[in-house]
């Protein structure tokens, strides 16, 4: 059987810590920011399944949508954060457990993995 890739365990374990926030937030603010998040973070999901099953440039595109769709939960979770919707030491718990010390880090660390995974099938 296929070892996962790290990238697909790191969105993974993103998407269910930002369901399990987004569930909590305040009523008002469920819909705008907590539905956005939810699907930022599907979205994510979604673009380490394109990658880990594309090839060459194909697979750059997606991991460059990828950073690109990181970047912006990193934005909205700053905004919540700011308003007091969840604490800074939550999203520091978050980083820790999903190693998202850097963007940039994600992609150098787990692409490797992605392109050996892909190479094995092939």
């Amino acid at each position: 059987m296929r070892e996962t890739p790290p990238l697909y365990t790191v969105a993974d374990q993103l998407v269910g810590w930002t369901l399990d926030r987004t569930a909590d937030f305040p009523k008002s603010q469920r819909f705008t920011f907590g539905q956005r998040l939810d699907n930022l973070s599907l979205d994510c999901l979604q673009q380490v399944v394109r990658a880990i099953y594309s090839s060459g440039n194909q697979r750059h595109g997606y991991l460059s949508e990828l950073n690109l769709k990181l970047e912006e939960l990193r934005v909205l979770w700053r905004l919540v954060q700011q308003r007091g919707w969840i604490t800074q030491e939550t999203i520091i718990i978050c980083r820790r457990r999903a190693r998202l010390y850097s963007l940039t880090a994600i992609p150098t660390e787990c692409v490797i993995e992605v392109v050996k995974a892909s190479e094995e099938e092939d």
